[in-house]
């Protein structure tokens, strides 16, 4: 009982912290939302880089990227493709990997209240909300379980990347945390910084 209350009561300081907005649980599939989980806010700086391979390769490598504002080195499952994408690259491994990266900032509060105010995928909570990263559960569009994505921007050699999933796949919470683990990897590779 101590501890349900316990969870409880963070449960709704993080929601009061992170601004949930009405209908926005601070619970999702039954376990609470930050802190407590294994993902905690503050991005890069709170967490090691990628150490949770996913299922289907287990191996992690080092991948070039190279595109139009893009000259970086990212940590990502071994076998990783790099593809064009619209307005950067998109980089895919097996079916529960892939991330867009473009090299602009992407403005993390305004996505958050567009994120809330989805319709086509309406928000069930969110598992973090800093100032550089959101990981979310939302329903699905084509109904069935939910699905979970991520945004994040990254800072390097003074440059700012915007990295998240695609938009559309269905993602599980293993898998949204991968990729956005694979995200803090991500180093300008003319700044000579090392990986994070």
């Amino acid at each position: 009982m101590r501890k349900q209350l316990g969870t409880l009561i963070a449960g709704i300081c993080v929601c009061a912290a992170a601004g949930c907005s009405a209908g926005v649980r601070p619970y999702a599939n039954g376990e609470p939302l930050v802190p407590g989980g294994d993902f905690t806010p503050g991005g890069p700086a709170a967490m090691a880089p990628p150490m949770a391979p996913p299922a289907a390769t287990g191996e992690w490598a080092a991948l070039d990227v190279m595109d139009e504002g893009i000259d970086a080195t990212i940590a990502v499952p071994d076998g990783a493709i790099v593809h064009d994408a619209t307005h950067g690259v998109r980089i895919t491994a097996g079916s529960g990997f892939a991330i867009e990266i473009t090299p602009v900032a992407t403005d993390i509060a305004a996505r958050k209240v567009a994120i809330e105010a989805d319709s086509v995928r309406q928000l069930i909570g969110f598992r973090t909300a800093s100032a550089d990263t959101l990981v979310y559960e939302t329903t699905s569009p084509e109904g069935g379980r939910s699905e979970f994505h991520a945004v994040t921007t990254i800072e390097s050699g003074g440059k700012v990347y915007t990295c998240q999933d695609s938009q559309e796949q269905k993602f599980s919470y293993a898998e949204a945390l991968t990729m956005v683990r694979a995200c803090w990897s991500l180093t300008d590779r003319t700044a000579g910084d090392a990986l994070k």
